[in-house]
């Protein structure tokens, strides 16, 4: 079994992180959506935010990996990683 999958999950990698992204930007709009309902006490707009920031993170690693990194590029992606952390913490006050 564990052979199997070590064949399947390496070519399908891009595929997967393609995935993660959309997931991530998908639950980033659904909370930035749910931000203005009253009868939540949760900041959705910051965890919003920070979903939105890390799937452009996630599609900016695949595009890393696709077609090559540059020194600017990886300083944008470091940017957008440690950016996103700020946000998630004000989620949580």
């Amino acid at each position: 079994m564990h052979k199997i999958l070590m064949d399947f999950f390496p070519p399908q990698m891009d595929y997967l992180f393609f995935l993660h992204g959309l997931f991530l930007m998908l639950t980033g709009c659904m909370c930035l959506l749910m931000r203005d309902a009253q009868k939540y006490r949760v900041k959705w707009n910051y965890f919003g935010l920070f979903c939105i920031l890390q799937g452009v993170y996630v599609w900016h690693s695949l595009y890393m990996v696709s077609f090559g990194a540059l020194t600017s590029v990886c300083l944008l992606q470091q940017g957008i990683g440690i950016g996103s952390r700020p946000v998630l913490w004000g989620y949580s006050s």
